[in-house]
């Protein structure tokens, strides 16, 4: 099962789940996280990806409205881009607010998973993403990913 999670914005953060329902050895080797940038050729490129990658689930930052005028405007065509691709090829979208996951995994946790992205600072979209993808295998996941849910959740576990 092939997922793809988007951090929508002026740089796009991405993360690609590649997973056959057995999580064997180190968790990492599940999860590739990249950016696309912005430029002119930033829709044409999220298309294109989508394409090539052709997920079975697309898991993507809602709009949600923030107050910076050309982050919305910029946000909003990706997520134009996202589900236009998904309906004309009838992939299930999961949509997550933005304080949902970041909230719910803050740098230390990420880290806690091995799953942080560094230097931070220049991978905060990506990071942005993966918090999406820890979020959604961990609340929104099928039962396959029951394993995975398990082991990053123990990962994430504080004992005060």
């Amino acid at each position: 099962m092939k997922i793809i999670v988007i951090d929508p914005g002026g740089t796009t953060g991405i993360v690609i789940i590649n997973f056959d329902g057995h999580t064997q050895g180190f968790v990492r080797k599940h999860f590739k996280a990249i950016h696309i940038g912005n430029n002119s050729a930033h829709h044409k490129r999220l298309w294109t990806f989508l394409v090539h990658e052709h997920p079975d689930v697309i898991v993507c930052e809602r709009f949600d409205n923030s107050g910076d005028v050309a982050a919305k405007m910029i946000s909003l065509e990706y997520i134009g881009v996202v589900k236009l691709y998904a309906e004309l090829f009838g992939v299930k979208t999961v949509w997550q607010g933005a304080d949902m996951a970041k909230n719910w995994a803050p740098n230390d946790k990420l880290a806690m998973t091995t799953l942080i992205i560094t230097p931070v600072s220049k991978w905060k979209h990506a990071n942005d993403a993966m918090r999406h993808a820890l979020y959604w295998i961990c609340f929104y996941a099928p039962k396959e990913f029951s394993t995975m849910r398990l082991l990053l959740l123990e990962m994430m576990r504080t004992d005060s």
